[in-house]
This record gives structure tokens, C-alpha cells and sequence, in this order.
């Protein structure tokens, strides 16, 4: 290490510039991105059809709100959910996502949460 680059503690405290540039976190962002994670675990387990209307739906949430993905989570849901997409016929596949973007989003957290 160059002796101008140094080791320090790491603050505990959030930097108040930092606090300052960022917007207030919108709560939809993680159910978006929980949702997704459950619609994978779906395809996992071989419920392809409910699988691909969760996603619609947690996807038009997102699109709602306006947040974008990363590269390693939208690979992920390209692995998992586009599996499920290849096991159904093509008007299945059609119908669960117009069913999953046109089903209000607190409904679809009503359903995986009782």
C-alpha cells in the first residue's frame, strides 16, 4: 500500500452529504423485488402459470414506479422465469401476464401474504 493511502475506522454514523443527495426510498421497491423472488421460487417448483403472472405483476409495479434492475438480478429472472415461459403453451404464457399487469399490486401481496 502507498504510504498516502491510509486505513481508517469506518464511521458508524451515515455520511450527511450522502443522506442529503439521496431521494426518500419508495416501500414498493422491495415487494417489487420479493415478489419476483417468490414468482422464481414458483418456477422453481413447477407452478410455471403463477410463476409468470407474479412477475407481470411485480414487473408493471416496477415499471409503475420507475425503478430498473441490475444486470446480475434481471439474468437471474431471464434464467428462472423464462423457464417457466418455455413450459407453457404461448396463449398460457399470454394470459398470466395480462392477468398479473392488470391485477392491482396490493392485491397480488394479498394473496402471498393471507
Amino acid at each position: 500500500m502507498f504510504d498516502k493511502y491510509q486505513p481508517v475506522e469506518l464511521s458508524a454514523a451515515e455520511d450527511p452529504d450522502s443522506v442529503k443527495s439521496r431521494g426518500k426510498a419508495d416501500p414498493r421497491l422491495q415487494a417489487t423485488d420479493e415478489v419476483l423472488g417468490v414468482a422464481m421460487a414458483l418456477a422453481g417448483h413447477g407452478e410455471a402459470a403463477r410463476a409468470v403472472r407474479l412477475a407481470a405483476a411485480a414487473h408493471a409495479e416496477q415499471e409503475a414506479i420507475g425503478k430498473t434492475g441490475d444486470h446480475w438480478w434481471s439474468s437471474m429472472q431471464a434464467s428462472l422465469l423464462g423457464a417457466a415461459r418455455a413450459a407453457l403453451p404461448v396463449d398460457e404464457v399470454e394470459a398470466a401476464e395480462r392477468t398479473g399487469r392488470d391485477t392491482p399490486f396490493d392485491e397480488i401481496l394479498d394473496e402471498l401474504l393471507g
